[in-house]
């Protein structure tokens, strides 16, 4: 049988059976993937530390001979384990949320790498930077409008006016914001944000990658952003990831709206 090679990130790993694991990689032509990693419980030395989260591979796969059944994975070479996410408990929480959310907005087989070219970006940037929050915010910004619900950042959803002054409300349903003006008018579930955070989104999901590094947020630009992009996540997945519930206090109380429906 033909062995497919690919680029991939490893988003998710359960094991499966007495002796295997499976594995969920985010790949560079096939979109989502799932692939059994036989006898990576039995012996560690048969992927030696490939199948971690966040770890960058080539991969060599066996589709399987029946459709809808999981490709077996026959070879996974390291590229790069990010040394600078591992040592860190708070990129490390945060990059296990990326990997999440990757896995419930990317669909197997999607024939497009956007996702995967953002993922290789946010761990690259993220394993290195003094403040992981900021790419973090940037790939959920980015991954969003990947998934097809990008955001108006920029103009009011009732009148088209910029975003001005104080009392702005985001309505998680509409995906636009109402300025202080029509923030009354008919908005449903809603986070309230200031026009500074609506800026720095906007910059985030518009300005070339590379330029990320000069973006700089105050702690209360950063919750208010965290606050509404977690709000719109959990809105439109309908569900909380659970990596969510092993952030600490203060990013746990930005999950979703009472609208969304929960996970276990």
């Amino acid at each position: 049988m033909n062995l497919v090679k690919d680029s991939a990130i490893v988003i998710q790993g359960a094991d499966l059976g007495e002796s295997d694991r499976l594995i969920t990689f985010l790949t560079s032509r096939r979109g989502r993937l799932r692939a059994v990693a036989k006898g990576a419980r039995r012996s560690r030395k048969r992927f030696l530390n490939a199948l971690e989260p966040c770890t960058l591979l080539r991969i060599a796969t066996a589709p399987s001979r029946r459709e809808g059944g999981l490709s077996r994975l026959d070879s996974a070479e390291i590229v790069n384990n990010y040394p600078g996410i591992r040592s860190s408990a708070t990129r490390f929480m945060l990059a296990c949320l990326c990997c999440e959310l990757a896995c419930l907005w990317v669909q197997e087989e999607e024939n497009e790498n956007r996702a995967f070219s953002l993922m290789r970006w946010y761990l690259d940037s993220i394993s290195t930077s003094p403040f992981p929050m900021r790419e973090t915010l940037v790939f959920k910004t980015r991954l969003l409008a990947i998934a097809g619900y990008r955001q108006s950042w920029d103009r009011c959803s009732a009148c088209g006016g910029p975003p001005r002054g104080t009392g702005i409300r985001y309505s998680i349903e509409q995906g636009g914001f109402r300025c202080a003006k029509c923030a009354g008018r008919g908005a449903s579930a809603h986070v309230t944000v200031s026009a500074g955070t609506l800026r720095y989104l906007a910059l985030m999901d518009t300005s070339k990658l590379d330029a990320m590094p000069r973006i700089r947020m105050s702690e209360a630009t950063s919750a208010e952003a965290w606050n509404l992009l977690s709000a719109l996540h959990c809105h439109h997945l309908q569900r909380t990831p659970r990596s969510y519930s092993a952030m600490p206090a203060e990013l746990r109380g930005y999950a979703a709206p009472r609208s969304a429906a929960q996970s276990g």
